[in-house]
């Protein structure tokens, strides 16, 4: 049984030792472990490796660096759709910025498009695939973000939904 929002703050506070988490961050983590002691313990050790750990800040180093290709572009386009900025780092989770990255599912791009996802902002044919272009992709997610963001109201489960569809995420917080 999923842990409710109160148990997954203590469990986050005592693994962190901070008691000064955001109502935001905690319902991020309630999400992404769906409420399961152990995997608050994973999504916990994911950042405390990428925090405290020198291969996991040499990782970190990389993908920051690999950023300053697209900061300006994923800023910009993220400015015009009146999205907050910090979803450039959502691009360092999909592909650590690597626009020519493909996934075993078929993901693509910059901001790791499926298909049947892409189709719905981006050309996509046996020709022309514009999940490589980080100008095309950058604007597509910013449009899906914004609609993920309408429907759901909160920027966790906007994104969570960026990966798990937003069909889904509508029905998990409906039948709450």
């Amino acid at each position: 049984k999923p842990l409710s929002e109160e148990m997954v703050r203590e469990n986050v506070e005592a693994l962190l030792g901070d008691p000064n988490l955001t109502h935001e961050f905690v319902r991020w983590v309630m999400w992404e472990s769906g409420g399961s002691p152990l995997n608050i313990r994973r999504v916990i050790d994911y950042l405390v490796f990428y925090k405290d750990d020198p291969r996991g800040r040499r990782i970190m180093r990389g993908w920051l660096e690999r950023q300053g290709r697209y900061r300006e572009v994923i800023v910009a386009a993220l400015r015009r759709a009146r999205l907050p900025e910090d979803l450039l780092y959502l691009a360092m989770i999909e592909s650590s910025y690597d626009s020519t990255e493909r996934s075993r599912v078929g993901a693509s791009g910059l901001w790791q498009f499926t298909r049947p996802c892409g189709v719905q902002f981006l050309t996509i044919t046996d020709e022309v695939d514009e999940r490589s272009d980080p100008y095309f992709s950058t604007e597509a997610a910013a449009r899906f973000l914004k609609e993920n963001y309408a429907q759901l109201e909160t920027w966790p489960l906007a994104i969570t939904a960026y990966n798990h569809g937003r069909a889904g995420m509508v029905r998990a917080v409906r039948e709450k």
